[in-house]
């Protein structure tokens, strides 16, 4: 589990070591180094696919804000529980610690 605080300003991105296949809306995902298979619905998918380059979590927010009729607090505090889960997986990595 890990011990790092994600905020709005903290850059993140997927890790490395993370074998993806997207099967209609979702993807599977499956951790070499654990041997575990995660699965993510359509509005995880597409965060996926935003991770696949350096992305700070506001900017996450941002454009999620724009297809997704969601107050901002709302809207953050979903996504940061979602990439703290990836995160806890190590599925995800940060890239910077900078919290607003």
């Amino acid at each position: 589990m890990s011990d790092q605080i994600l905020g709005p300003r903290t850059q993140v991105r997927r890790s490395s070591d993370v074998l993806d296949s997207k099967i209609d809306d979702e993807t599977v995902m499956m951790d070499i180094d654990q041997g575990s298979y995660f699965g993510l619905n359509e509005t995880g998918t597409w965060i996926w696919a935003l991770l696949k380059e350096p992305t700070v979590v506001a900017d996450l927010c941002d454009r999620l804000m724009e297809d997704f009729d969601v107050p901002r607090e709302q809207c953050e505090q979903q996504v940061v529980g979602f990439l703290e889960e990836l995160l806890n997986r190590g599925l995800l990595q940060v890239m910077t610690d900078e919290f607003a």
